[in-house]
């Protein structure tokens, strides 16, 4: 189960990443998209959580600052 926690926040992680680029590309009309929609896609997620590791779980991850 903790392989499960750890995969969770390093997808997530991922997620606000690709997220934060394409919500700055959407505020500044360099979108063609109507709405702003993070997509969750479950099959990377899985993958994610079956390579996740111990040494994945000690990564810092920061609060994005603007």
């Amino acid at each position: 189960m903790p392989q499960v926690g750890r995969g969770v926040f390093n997808y997530l992680q991922d997620l606000l990443d690709d997220g934060e680029d394409r919500l700055a590309a959407f505020v500044n009309d360099e979108s063609d998209d109507e709405t702003f929609i993070l997509d969750w896609d479950d099959t990377v997620f899985q993958a994610t959580v079956a390579q996740a590791s111990d040494d994945l779980a000690k990564k810092y991850y920061t609060y994005p600052k603007y």
